[in-house]
């Protein structure tokens, strides 16, 4: 009796298996291929730059290219900067630093001080990567401030600080102000666009549409 139970378990474990398969395969012709959850909204470019700059192995990448998603759209919702724009900027300062977590905080840098000059973020990011290598004009022209620490050879990571310090709450100013001021409304209607485009990746994931099914790394 025994070798004949253990023979019905094992067929028994095999249908369950088979069947398991056929419940998978389903549920990906149903909803799209399965991918990490992440919804994305980083363009395949910019995000394939950021992976090549940091060189990170594949639990490590995922877990990064998360945090790059959170905060691209943090930044992009906070400054009303398109998406694409501040994922450019991000991937620009990863390939100058090969760190996620500080092209990421220089890219909220940047946000801030677009809004604090007036500038476009493009602008900035060139001049920040300009002074990294040793040219400090474009930077300068943004801040004369920083002139004589630019003159003086300063590290970049201490006019940066400077410049965050000075520009910080540029963003909340810039708000504040198109909430008192209707004809002044362009960092809103911005926001709302960004919002909104968030919302239209979110339903193009929904339809199978994500970053793997894009054919995205």
């Amino acid at each position: 009796m025994k070798p004949d139970v253990r023979k019905h378990k094992i067929i028994g474990y095999s249908i369950l298996g088979i069947f398991l398969v056929l419940v998978a395969l389903a549920a990906e012709k149903f909803h799209g291929p399965q991918d990490s959850g992440i919804v994305a909204v980083v363009p395949c470019g910019a995000m394939e730059r950021m992976q090549h700059a940091v060189n990170e192995r594949p639990a490590a990448w995922a877990r990064s290219q998360a945090s790059i998603e959170s905060a691209t759209r943090d930044i992009a919702i906070a400054s009303g900067q398109a998406i694409p724009d501040v994922a450019d900027a991000m991937s620009q300062f990863a390939v100058l630093t090969h760190n996620i977590d500080d092209a990421e905080t220089l890219a909220a840098d940047a946000v801030e001080i677009a809004a604090g000059t007036h500038k476009s973020l493009p602008t900035v990011t060139y001049a920040i990567i300009e002074a990294a290598g040793g040219s400090g004009g474009a930077i300068e022209r943004l801040d004369p401030q920083v002139r004589t620490m630019v003159q003086n050879h300063a590290m970049l990571d201490q006019v940066m600080q400077k410049m965050h310090k000075q520009y910080h709450n540029a963003l909340e100013d810039t708000h504040n102000d198109a909430l008192e001021d209707t004809h002044n409304d362009a960092l809103v209607i911005a926001r709302e666009n960004v919002e909104l485009s968030i919302e239209e990746d979110k339903l193009r994931g929904d339809l199978g549409l994500s970053r793997e099914a894009r054919g995205c790394r």
